[in-house]
């Protein structure tokens, strides 16, 4: 026969002992029949621990224990309350309403038994009021619900049913919270509808700051909903009272007429487009995800809604206008779950502080990005140190000069004995290798690389050579260097300021769409006249001046930095596009910014304009 294991028994001073709790060498005994029980627990933990009686028995069984066990420990709670005179709360969902309800277990309680005999049931917990009449009774649900016949005759008798459901010895430690929470209460505590008599719910309207449709500026729109979350409908459905709670918190209403509703009806509107958000859009943004498409949530009780029949019961909200007064049996009044009081509070303006810390962030990481790009980037010098004859020469190569003069480079060697030699020829040529040696001048060691046209490349290797005649290249790999033209500051300086506040622009953009502020539009506009300013206008010009060309990129050719450029503004006219087209349009500012934070990381002048002296003439 498969041993029973039970989870709870008695200690020697009557306690009652989780098998978890329990310890080897205390003796235990079963709390319905009082026999010896042995604690079996492994110190691995291999099983669950568990009490199983010593000898044989027919009476118990581990559900009969665990319903004895949470009956006698809510009964000795309950009685210890009353003694003490204190309240017990419980917090609950009504099955009739379905709203959650709050109450005091022992108001109006003054006496309590158990096993009590009604003459037709025995509850497992009865409790008296002050005239010790039978006002309601607790039930310990482990395994088999109240029987039908039981309730009815408590409804009959205007006896509230109290069901606590306990599956495991786990439910046990709810008796120790402030607040209990049983499974189910007949008794609601809301009025019942005038219509068809049945239970109402609490109605909310509900203020919140939403992005307007057409302007995406910030606006407070309101509307109803149920305290179960169901959408019972916008401005057309309030009631006068609603109306005016809603203008009280800053909401404008006013009658619109809809072309795709066919007639005028009272609406939210814009307060700096006076556009109206309509019925669709606030139920596609806010009625489903009010927490996710909305902030500054605020909800205002209303009055009642009955899910039955779908009638309305006005009643004014608690800031200062008339409530309604509704008296029950297990009403507390003022011990309210923190869950459950309204937030009527007057929404706050957004902080002042916000697009400041955001232009900051903004700021920063355009800073570190310029700084990243100039220092990754192809036309940065390369410098570092070689070590000779146990001195430390430090070297400075060129990768960008102007076409008017050569490319003249120094390096200090005071040691005489130290030579050195450079090997060259034009890139992208069939050029044979010229070797030339380093012309000394007192303690420095110099050469120069020939004057090239515009987009001409020459690429070169730095040697030195030591004392015992051993050669050393002061860079793994030949240096690329690329000859520009002289570009004027008028041509030049636009173009930087441009770009640079083009990608400030469009990080500060990204930032607003993260947080979903009310400024996206703009920033966004001003991104892309930046960009395209800079890009597009000043950088072909620059471009003209330094090359000779004033677009090498796509279509024409392979540069780089023309190709991003365009790219990046084309992607935002594309999200600006899709942002005045779309709810969801915020996404693709967002998308915008990354992606031009990532081509920007791209070191400028990668893949740039070069000349291929295998086609041009010698």
């Amino acid at each position: 026969m498969k041993l029973l294991k039970y989870p709870l028994a008695h200690d020697e001073q009557n306690n009652i002992i989780k098998a978890v709790d329990g310890s080897k060498g205390v003796n235990y005994h079963c709390l319905q029949c009082g026999a010896p029980m042995i604690l079996r627990k492994s110190e691995r933990r291999l099983k669950r621990p568990h009490f199983g009686h010593k000898g044989m028995t027919s009476n118990c069984t581990p559900e009969s224990v665990l319903h004895l066990a949470f009956k006698s420990s809510l009964f000795n709670k309950i009685q210890k309350a009353i003694n003490e005179k204190k309240s017990i709360l419980m917090k609950w969902q009504c099955d009739f309403c379905l709203d959650s309800h709050n109450g005091d277990l022992l108001k109006k309680v003054v006496d309590a038994k158990m096993e009590y005999d009604t003459g037709n049931f025995k509850p497992d917990i009865a409790l008296f009021d002050i005239d010790e009449r039978l006002f309601s009774v607790l039930e310990i649900v482990v395994t088999h619900s109240p029987d039908e016949g039981a309730k009815t005759f408590y409804n009959q008798n205007d006896v509230i049913v109290i069901e606590f459901h306990v599956k495991s010895e786990e439910e046990l430690d709810q008796l120790n919270r402030p607040i209990l929470e049983p499974a189910k209460v007949s008794i609601c505590l809301h009025p019942k509808c005038d219509n068809c008599g049945e239970r109402v719910s609490k109605k909310y309207i509900n203020i919140i700051s939403v992005e307007c449709w057409y302007c995406k500026a910030t606006m407070k729109a309101a509307f109803l909903t149920a305290s179960d979350g169901a959408n019972l409908g916008g401005p057309a459905e309030f009631s006068d009272n609603e109306i005016a709670l809603s203008r009280k918190y800053g909401v404008i209403l006013d009658n619109k007429y809809s072309n795709t509703m066919g007639k005028s009806y009272l609406a939210n509107v814009c307060p700096q487009c006076e556009r109206f958000i309509g019925e669709f859009y606030l139920g596609h943004e806010c009625y489903a995800y009010p927490d996710q498409k909305c902030y500054n949530v605020s909800k205002i009780e209303s009055g009642f809604f009955c899910h039955h029949c779908g009638s309305l019961s006005p009643v004014i909200g608690r800031s200062g206008e008339q409530v309604l007064n509704m008296e029950s049996k297990l009403e507390t009044g003022q011990k309210l779950m923190p869950d459950q009081i309204p937030h009527n509070k007057p929404m706050t303006a957004p902080s002042r502080s916000k697009p400041i810390l955001l232009w900051v962030i903004a700021i920063v990481i355009t800073l570190a990005s310029v700084v990243f790009q100039r220092l990754t980037g192809p036309t940065y010098p390369i410098a570092g140190t070689s070590e000779i004859d146990g001195r430390k020469i430090s070297y400075e190569l060129l990768t960008s000069h102007e076409t008017s003069s050569d490319a003249r480079m120094n390096l200090y060697v005071p040691d005489p004995a130290i030579t050195g030699e450079m090997r060259w020829k034009r890139f992208k040529s069939y050029d044979q290798l010229i070797i030339e040696s380093l012309a000394r001048t007192g303690d420095s060691l110099s050469f120069a690389i020939p004057a090239q046209p515009p987009a001409g490349k020459v690429i070169y290797q730095v040697s030195l050579i030591d004392s015992e005649g051993n050669k050393h290249d002061l860079t793994e790999e030949p240096v690329i260097i690329r000859f520009k033209g002289a570009v004027p500051s008028i041509a030049l300086i636009p173009h930087i300021i441009f770009m640079f506040a083009g990608m400030l622009y469009a990080t500060r953009a990204g930032l607003e769409a993260l947080v979903n502020g009310n400024k996206l539009f703009g920033l966004a506009l001003w991104t892309t006249i930046l960009l395209a300013a800079g890009g597009l206008i000043f950088g072909p010009i620059v471009q003209k001046y330094a090359f000779g060309e004033f677009w090498t990129g796509w279509p024409f050719g392979h540069d780089l930095t023309d190709t991003k450029t365009m790219a990046v503004v084309l992607f935002w006219i594309l999200s600006i596009w899709r942002f005045k087209k779309s709810h969801s349009g915020r996404i693709w500012i967002l998308i915008a910014a990354i992606v031009t934070l990532a081509i920007y990381l791209i070191p400028h002048s990668v893949l740039g304009s070069e000349l291929d002296y295998t086609k041009a003439q010698p």
